[in-house]
């Protein structure tokens, strides 16, 4: 004789009563799958097809939504075939921040850098960032009437002094985006992976926001 046995309310009740823990961490389990294999097949971008602006500075309200319309706006005029542009602030707290930034120059994350003097001076002495003279030198790069002092750095392990970065002080009409450039240069991160068109971009900032 076959026993029976039938599902009652209360059965249902007991169970989940003491079986519950085990339905949470399966729809736990499910989620963190399901994050996993969205994270490592997502497409993402290469590098030479995303433009990242990174700026270590005092903002606004509308810092964030004005630096990314800047970009966007550069993108229709100067590089359409980008897949992804973005504006990042840079924390830089005396503990984590210049720890951090090293971390991002070494990874090769941001193209455009608008960081304080000092940030700027020392990365640009251990060479993480372009030297920019080539393009100043062919016309790329008009700095015409300019004040670039503070741009020069001396690489490390060397006499000589290369311009590495504008000063972003040239440049005025940052302020009417909430983007203060007092203290800031503008530098181009050397391993960025996307050199060519962040010369285009620095280029076109040059020319607008005098």
């Amino acid at each position: 004789m076959t026993p029976k046995f039938t599902i009652t309310r209360d059965k249902i009740r007991t169970h989940f009563n003491y079986f519950w823990w085990q339905y949470a961490l399966l729809l736990v389990l499910a989620i963190f799958g399901w994050n996993l294999l969205y994270t490592t097949t997502h497409y993402r971008s290469p590098e030479h097809l995303k433009m990242e602006w990174y700026y270590e500075g005092p903002t606004g309200n509308n810092t964030q939504k004005n630096a990314e319309q800047l970009l966007l706006d550069a993108k229709e005029k100067l590089f359409p075939h980008m897949e992804e542009t973005s504006f990042a602030t840079v924390g830089m707290d005396e503990t984590y921040g210049p720890m951090q930034l090293m971390v991002w120059m070494a990874a090769g994350q941001g193209d455009l850098y608008m960081l304080k003097t000092e940030s700027f001076t020392n990365n640009a002495a251990q060479g993480a960032m372009v030297d920019l003279q080539p393009y100043v030198d062919d016309g790329t790069l008009n700095v015409e009437g300019m004040d670039l002092k503070k741009g020069m750095v001396k690489l490390e392990g060397t006499n000589e002094k290369h311009l590495y970065g504008i000063p972003a002080k040239n440049l005025p009409k940052f302020i009417e985006y909430e983007i203060l450039p007092d203290d800031t240069v503008l530098s181009i991160l050397a391993n960025g992976g996307n050199t060519e068109n962040t010369v285009k971009l620095l280029a076109h900032f040059l020319e607008i926001m005098k």
